[in-house]
Parts: C-alpha cells; structure tokens; sequence
C-alpha cells in the first residue's frame, strides 16, 4: 500500500498506522495495546430491513445494484467518514471498504463489500451477485494477498486467505441467516462462491473487551 496510508510516518512500517483513540493502555506507556475496530458480531436486521433485502435478491435487483452500487456507495461511504452505506441503512448489513492492489494493474481498487465480523476477523463472500464470474477483488486478494479494511473512521490491514470446508459451512450459515439474498445468489450460479477470512496481519486476533 502506498505510504501515505500507514500513518503519518511514510517511512512506517507496512501495515502501522497513527495510533488511534480507542487504543488500551497496559503499564508502562511503550507496553500499547490496539483494540481492533470490528466488532464482534454483525447487527441484526430490523423486519422492514428484512422485506427491502428481496430487492436485490431478485434477478432484476442484482442486476440494477450490480451496474449502480459500486458507483454511488463509495461515495456516500467516503463523504460520511464510514458511517452512510446503502445495504447498511437500508437492509441492514455491515458494509466495509476493501482495498485490494490489481492483480494485473498493480493499482489499489476499492470497493464497498458485505462484511461479516468474527471476533476480530472480517468473512466476505465473492457472489458478484449471483453471477457466473469471480469478483474483480477476488482475483486480486489470490494474488496479493495483505489487503485494507475499512470500516467507519479506522482503517487497519489484513491477509486473506480461503475459508476451509469447516469454517464455509459455519460462515454460509451465519450469513444466509443475515441476508436473504446469499442463498438467491447461490442457486443462480454453477460456480462454488469463495468465502474468504481476513485475518490481523500481524497473525493475531486483538483482544476484546
């Protein structure tokens, strides 16, 4: 990632960042502990949120938000310092920013994608909506894996990495509970949908509360 984004020390390490305020201290002032910006468990779905999910979860929907989406919620994500999304607001799923270099390019692409928090990891799922191609991002997080989130104000690094058989299963689950629209996607494509796990880069999940 460039070094303009590693804090205010372009000579940081990748992956350091400005300190943030939700930090805990412990003991001495060099002995600093980051608390992690994502939250343990996704919000639940409001029942209004619940009925405005089957838009996008039909062909036509995909199809609309699939061309739109990705144009205008980068934009309110942006202006609002993380806090306005579309799916958030209306459908009430967790949005994140992904940051991802090209695979090809080698250029930073960011995109707003559903984001399932996991005590301290993030799970996003490569459906493009149902369609029969990978996702853009996918192919590149295959190839450069380290990837950035961004989710409200803060923004901290990742390594990507494919769900096992075991964790699939149990994330599937979990997020066809929060969306209605995953298991819609599933029956409309024949290619296996890659769930992906976005761990800490350093190797660790920070600690909770």
């Amino acid at each position: 990632m460039p070094a303009g984004r590693r804090g205010n020390d372009p000579n940081a390490p990748r992956g350091s960042r400005t300190r943030p305020k939700n930090e805990i201290r412990h003991g001495e002032p060099d002995d600093v502990v980051t608390r992690s910006n994502t939250p343990r468990e996704p919000p639940s779905p409001r029942w209004w949120q619940r009925l405005l999910q089957r838009i996008p979860s039909t062909a036509a929907g995909a199809w609309l938000f699939s061309r739109t989406l990705h144009h205008v919620d980068p934009v309110l994500l942006r202006l609002s310092d993380g806090r306005i999304s579309i799916p958030e607001i209306l459908a009430g799923l967790p949005t994140i920013r992904l940051t991802t270099v090209g695979a090809k390019t080698g250029k930073e692409r960011t995109v707003p994608v559903l984001g399932l928090p996991d005590d301290g990891t993030w799970v996003v799922f490569a459906t493009n909506w149902g369609g029969d191609r990978h996702p853009a991002w996918y192919h590149n997080l295959q190839a450069n894996p380290e990837v950035e989130v961004t989710y409200g104000d803060r923004t901290e690094t990742f390594v990507a990495r494919d769900a096992d058989e075991q964790e699939r299963h149990a994330y599937w689950d979990r997020a066809k509970r929060l969306y209605v629209g995953f298991e819609a996607y599933r029956r409309r494509t024949d290619r296996r949908i890659p769930i992906v796990v976005l761990e800490p880069s350093d190797g660790t999940v920070p600690p909770g509360e």
